[in-house]
């Protein structure tokens, strides 16, 4: 006969370790190695291509909905991730951030905003793509610059919000304030992309490339963010 009480301790360690293998397997030092691998692969893609054919369908079929009320909001979107926004928004939390007595949060969102711009604008001109044909799309709004890999309101919004949310999502308590912020910060970063595709900025990959270097170098102010915490 079998100890009842071994077979059950025997089932729970048989348990336990499944669920430990994994989550090493998914774990996040993974799934951000993952990312950059992915960004690298498709950033080889694009330097060959001035967009792919998915591109394009992705940007007739978001482009399809031009309704007045979400014309209003993708050009709002788009607006909260614009240079006099963004300054308007990093001076105020910053200098809020000093007046409590905070010094690492204003610091390190200045760092991510303006990194974040700083890193746009190197892979645009190392890529060198092309912005969207408006041979081929309904180019809404007309844009300064010209090149078009990664879209740069898409990793501003996710340098400047992304950062924003953590420090809510990590900092403050439970409360309608908190569940707003996170919130807001969380339908700008998802919408930025669709904006910048609906007004015929950028390609789909173009905001695609955004959001994954966007994670990684979010995932590293988080990082230094943690280590100035101990200091």
């Amino acid at each position: 006969m079998y100890d009842k009480e071994k077979i059950v301790s025997l089932g729970k360690q048989a348990f336990v370790k499944r669920p430990t293998f994994l989550k090493r397997a998914f774990s996040y030092t993974n799934f951000l190695i993952a990312t950059i691998l992915g960004f690298a692969v498709l950033t080889f893609f694009v330097r060959q291509y001035d967009y792919f054919n998915f591109d394009l369908t992705i940007t007739i079929f978001i482009q399809k909905y031009s309704q007045n009320w979400f014309d209003l909001l993708m050009r709002l979107i788009t607006l909260m991730g614009n240079g006099p926004a963004v300054g308007i928004i990093v001076i105020a939390l910053s200098l809020y951030g000093y007046l409590i007595g905070k010094r690492h949060s204003p610091l390190l969102l200045v760092i991510s905003t303006f990194g974040g711009i700083i890193i746009s604008q190197l892979l645009k001109i190392l890529v060198a793509r092309p912005r969207p044909d408006p041979s081929l799309i309904n180019q809404i709004s007309h844009f300064l610059g010209s090149d078009s890999f990664p879209s740069g309101h898409v990793l501003t919004a996710i340098s400047l919000y992304g950062f924003i949310l953590y420090i809510a999502y990590t900092q403050l308590k439970k409360s309608l304030v908190r569940k707003f912020i996170i919130g807001f910060c969380l339908s700008i970063i998802l919408l930025m992309g669709v904006s910048r595709i609906y007004l015929g900025a950028h390609w789909f990959s173009d905001v695609l490339g955004a959001y994954l270097i966007g994670f990684v170098w979010l995932s590293v102010i988080i990082f230094v963010y943690h280590k100035f915490k101990k200091v």
